[in-house]
């Protein structure tokens, strides 16, 4: 039968803004780079050799910019994403 084994529930979060800014290509600031907001999460479960976890990033898969140049280009940061994770300790 199985007898689930007393271990660690952990929870995490954080969030990490950025107000808006000029694109450093744009001297004459007509190309202004949105705010950047970002949740994520997470959840891990240890015990005696393992451990689960679980991350959320950028919950609210919010458009965040990686970076820009010139006046009309930006690459766009990633959106909502998800990572599991099992690690056996022996």
């Amino acid at each position: 039968m199985f007898k689930p084994e007393s271990g660690h529930l952990k929870i995490a979060g954080g969030a990490q803004y950025a107000s808006a800014y000029w694109s450093n290509g744009d001297f004459s600031n007509t190309a202004r780079i949105p705010y950047q907001f970002s949740l994520n999460g997470m959840v891990s479960w240890e015990a005696k050799n393992y451990r689960i976890s679980f991350n959320a990033n950028n919950i609210t898969d919010h458009l965040n910019y990686a970076s820009s140049f010139s006046t009309s280009r930006a690459v766009p940061g990633p959106g909502r994403s998800f990572i599991g994770n099992v690690g056996l300790t022996f």
